[in-house]
């Protein structure tokens, strides 16, 4: 005889008694009359991850002197595949993407090639630093050569030497020089109008107002 426990998904642990010579149909039994249910979507599990099977024994198994522990599992059905040839060709779609920055990767020393590159970019630059100087010379040398040899050209004006347009230039702005003139003296003429009848009112004023009195002080 010995004891095993059988533990069962979210229900306790029950000890059970087999004898030595039991075998994988038995345990399926004792479950299927104890828990009341169809062991054919279960599977057998022991403590140290094997799963039972008809060709199990114990005692090439467990040590029959000691109580060893067999959990019920739930057995899920297998999909229909195909997850290797997803695999594949996810990986074919990602080697025909070609990378070209290898600025990450390590040379046999352990330094990164970005770090490479750097340096010999800033060696040729300074190895070129002289002829740049150079072309920065002459250029400013040609600058100055050009402003010397006719330094008044800038200071000279230019004139238009065309007659029409010059005649046309003048007309328009003594057209625009009289009207301007024209528009000045209609503006002051209203305004002096408007003073002479404002003096001619007050005088009428004066004049009415002159009248209402001498009329009172004759009564």
């Amino acid at each position: 005889m010995f004891q095993a426990y059988i533990e069962f998904p979210g229900l306790s642990n029950h000890l059970f008694n087999f004898n030595e010579s039991c075998t994988y149909k038995d345990i399926q039994e004792v479950v299927s009359k104890h828990y009341n249910v169809d062991v054919s979507r279960y599977r057998l599990k022991t403590s140290l991850g094997l799963y039972l099977n008809e060709s199990f024994h114990f005692k090439e198994y467990f040590n029959v002197s000691i109580p060893t522990c067999i959990s019920v599992m739930p057995s899920l059905l297998g999909g229909k595949g195909g997850f290797g040839n997803r695999l594949r060709s996810q990986g074919a779609k990602m080697s025909m993407i070609k990378t070209t920055n290898f600025e990450a990767c390590r040379d046999l020393s352990g330094r990164r090639l970005k770090t490479i590159h750097d340096a010999e970019r800033l060696a040729r630059h300074i190895l070129e630093e002289p002829e740049r100087k150079q072309k920065e010379k002459e250029k400013l040398k040609k600058k100055i050569e050009k402003i010397l040899e006719d330094p008044f050209e800038r200071s000279k004006k230019k004139f238009i030497e065309d007659s029409e347009f010059l005649d046309q230039s003048r007309i328009t702005q003594s057209r625009i020089e009289e009207g301007v003139i024209a528009n000045i003296e209609s503006e002051i003429m209203k305004c002096k109008n408007k003073e002479n009848n404002s003096v001619k009112i007050s005088k009428k004023w004066n004049v009415d107002s002159d009248s209402d009195t001498d009329e009172e002080t004759s009564k």
